[in-house]
């Protein structure tokens, strides 16, 4: 049964998966979640006072989520474009499909992984949508509604990321969506400088880049190539 302890464990702690101490984080939105009660549940159990787990080996009771990692599994959208990433900052040779599908069912998250995949807001959801927010049952005032979910849990998480980036200072920091330019900009905290579809600067040891989600409508192959290709040439100029 998912619990009231359950849920407030999560959003106090729970960042998402990976290895922290690796030389890049991903920050997205919030986890999407298209399963069952159950799948649900099952999420929370495996993330109670854990600030990150893998993606594979601690999650492997959740049905909708394992159906990524098998051998004919497609590539999942969000993950696709951050995996291109990944694969282009270590590697010269062409990125295939093939090569990203591998990588997902292999290395993807993994806890002794070079990445980690953290999410800004810690409830999983189906969408922003009004409708698809269900944690108002869980008689908890601040989830009676999305609006009071975000004014009370944004600036905690703000805080909590800032705290995060001074402790373990990773190499690249990628976070992803333009829908939250603004709170990505209160975390990082120094001025971005633009380059087409991407934004970056540099802070102490960390270069940060804020880029469109994967999904991103409007988004050709070919700016995600080229958006991948200038993270690889700003990182190496500034080390």
């Amino acid at each position: 049964m998912l619990t009231k302890e359950l849920i407030e464990k999560r959003i106090n702690k729970f960042l998402g998966y990976g290895n922290l101490n690796s030389d890049i984080w991903f920050i997205g939105m919030e986890e999407g979640f298209h399963g069952n009660s159950t799948d649900l549940e099952n999420r929370f159990n495996r993330t109670k006072d854990k600030l990150v787990i893998d993606l594979q080996d601690s999650m492997t009771d959740v049905q909708d989520h394992m159906k990524w990692f098998l051998p004919n599994s497609k590539i999942q959208r969000t993950w696709g474009k951050l995996i291109l990433i990944l694969l282009t900052l270590k590697s010269n040779e062409k990125i295939t499909n093939d090569k990203i599908k591998e990588f997902q069912r292999k290395e993807f998250g993994r806890l002794n992984s070079n990445h980690c995949i953290l999410e800004f807001m810690p409830l999983p959801c189906r969408s922003i949508r009004k409708k698809d927010w269900f944690y108002d049952k869980f008689e908890i005032n601040y989830l009676e509604t999305r609006k009071k979910y975000l004014d009370k849990i944004i600036p905690l998480r703000i805080k909590l990321f800032q705290d995060l980036i001074k402790k373990y200072n990773p190499k690249i920091i990628i976070c992803y969506s333009f829908s939250y330019l603004e709170k990505w900009k209160e975390i990082i905290g120094c001025n971005l400088l633009k380059k087409k579809n991407l934004y970056h600067c540099r802070k102490d040891k960390t270069n940060f880049f804020i880029i469109p989600h994967s999904t991103a409508h409007g988004m050709t192959n070919n700016d995600w190539n080229e958006i991948t290709q200038n993270i690889k040439q700003i990182s190496g100029s500034l080390d």
